[in-house]
C-alpha cells in the first residue's frame, strides 16, 4: 500500500510516499486509523499510524494485494522474519493465481471435448 503524505517545507508543499504493508485498521467513523509498516535501511521496521480522514493524506493506493489472511491484525509480521512473512504472503498469492489459471484451462479443454462429442453424434 502506498500512502501519499502532504508535507510543507518552508513555503513549498510536496507529497512524500510511504510504502508498506497494512498491519491493521481500527476505530470507526472519523476516528478510523490504519497502521502501515515498511522495512527501512538495515532491516529496521518503521511503522506509522495514519488517521483515515486526515487532511495531510494526499492519496491512498493499493499496490499489491496479498492472499486472504485469517487474521484481522497482522502483528505477527513484526518479528525478525517479517520480510520473509511478507514474501510468503505474496508468493502464496502467485501460486493460487497459477492454480486458478490451470483449472480454467482444464475446464475449457473438458468442455471442448464434450462439444466435439456432441457435434459428432
Amino acid at each position: 500500500m502506498s500512502v501519499g503524505l502532504r508535507l510543507v517545507e518552508g513555503g513549498k508543499e510536496r507529497v512524500q510516499v510511504f510504502k508498506g504493508v497494512v498491519l491493521g485498521i481500527r476505530g470507526s467513523g472519523c476516528d478510523k486509523t490504519f497502521i502501515v509498516r515498511k522495512e527501512g535501511a538495515g532491516g529496521v521496521g518503521i511503522e506509522r499510524i495514519f488517521p483515515l480522514e486526515s487532511p495531510w493524506i494526499a492519496d491512498i493506493s493499493v499496490d499489491q494485494k496479498a492472499v486472504r489472511v485469517k487474521r484481522a491484525k497482522l502483528y505477527y509480521l513484526r518479528d525478525e522474519q517479517s520480510k520473509m512473512g511478507i514474501r510468503k504472503l505474496y508468493q502464496v498469492r502467485e501460486t493460487v493465481k497459477k492454480e486458478k489459471k490451470t483449472r480454467v484451462i482444464r475446464k475449457k479443454a473438458q468442455t471442448a471435448k464434450r462439444d466435439k462429442k456432441k457435434s459428432a453424434k
